[in-house]
């Protein structure tokens, strides 16, 4: 049996409003997001077109586990009207 290949784990650090990630360059295949909200309202992770982690309350974590091909993804916050006030990020898949 060939071993299932690790997935690589990015920091993200949730806060009002933005998104922290601890690299924007991403390598193709399984990654996990180890989501960490920081701020004061419950945020959650979103893929512009994808999955989306459960919703974090303030002080809590979640991870978000997703397989990606090469491109370019928008990740966001989908609570209403945090991605207009700057929660967002684009990030590069390679």
């Amino acid at each position: 049996t060939t071993p299932k290949p690790q997935a690589t784990t990015v920091a993200v650090t949730e806060t009002e409003f933005k998104i922290t990630l601890a690299s924007t360059s991403l390598k193709a295949g399984k990654i996990t997001f180890d989501i960490k909200n920081t701020g004061k309202l419950p945020h959650d992770l979103a893929i512009k077109g994808g999955q989306k982690s459960k919703l974090i309350q303030p002080g809590k974590s979640a991870q978000l586990t997703v397989t990606l091909q090469s491109g370019k993804y928008h990740l966001y916050c989908s609570v209403p009207g945090h991605e207009q006030a700057g929660m967002k990020v684009d990030v590069t898949v390679s």
